[in-house]
């Protein structure tokens, strides 16, 4: 059965590829990667972490692939990370 949040989108289906997570006193601690194969992190208070694995595809041996990540760390809010994320990866 899938979950489905306030709009009435599916839970299980990711639109962009941004992990954020927001502290009670107004941090944002949020990491994005343009090819993301998962993302996992932690509940706790503290220690709070983060993690992606980018998605490099098949690599031949000798052959090269890039990935482009950002992490994000500021006092704000999550319109304020979601405006920058899309201003690094979505232009």
């Amino acid at each position: 059965m899938a979950k489905y949040d306030a709009s009435g989108a599916d839970a299980h289906c990711v639109t962009r590829k941004l992990m954020v997570k927001r502290s009670t006193t107004g941090f944002i601690l949020a990491m994005a990667l343009d090819r993301c194969a998962g993302v996992s992190g932690n509940f706790n208070p503290w220690p709070s972490c983060l993690h992606a694995n980018p998605d490099w595809g098949i690599i031949q041996p000798g052959e090269e692939a890039t990935v482009r990540g950002k992490v994000y760390f500021f006092r704000g809010t999550l319109e304020d990370v979601l405006d920058r994320y899309v201003r690094d990866f979505e232009r």
